[in-house]
């Protein structure tokens, strides 16, 4: 992936992890994998990703992805945040330490720094990550009310190197 780098979307998932989402960081290479699906697992994963309301599916610009040691000429899709991303103390963005890049311009953090900033950012400096964690896990509700604080405050790329491609699927959003 050229000229973006993976970062942490202002959300929490449904199982309890910070998801991740594309961000324009012009001059970095970050290395990923390339999923090949039917159009059934297309659709199966539309769905995982909660198409339309945790991510947009997306089609990447001409020159933005390169694969090694193939050459690949058709247009290639992903998925980027709905909800932007989450502005840390320096309202930048912090990419995925465990993402293998070069030319890094965005201040790394793992999981779990991430996740124990959000914790106390949203108020619950008094309980343990794990008990925190099992709240936003086995209540729905409370998640979604932490996905609409931390959308509020959200950051949306400008310029990104991608645009929103309309879709549907078929089947219950894993939400």
């Amino acid at each position: 992936l050229i000229d973006s780098d993976i970062v942490y979307a202002a959300s929490l998932s449904a199982y309890g992890s910070m998801p991740a989402t594309q961000w324009p960081s012009k001059g970095t290479k970050v290395e990923l994998n390339v999923l090949w699906l039917t159009e059934e697992q297309l659709n199966i994963m539309h769905l995982t990703e909660a198409l339309g309301v945790a991510y947009d599916f997306v089609k990447l610009k001409s020159g933005s992805v390169k694969i090694k040691n193939f050459n690949f000429e058709k247009q290639i899709y992903g998925y980027v945040a709905i909800s932007g991303v989450f502005p840390f103390d320096d309202c930048q963005p912090k990419r995925l330490s465990a993402i293998n890049a070069e030319n890094i311009r965005l201040q790394s953090f793992s999981e779990y720094e991430a996740l124990l900033y959000i914790k106390k950012n949203l108020g619950f400096q008094d309980k343990e990550l794990s008990e925190w964690i099992k709240m936003v896990v086995n209540d729905k509700s409370y998640r979604l009310l932490l996905h609409k604080t931390m959308r509020s405050n959200s950051v949306k790329p400008q310029n990104p190197s991608w645009e929103i491609v309309n879709t549907t699927s078929k089947g219950e959003l894993v939400l």
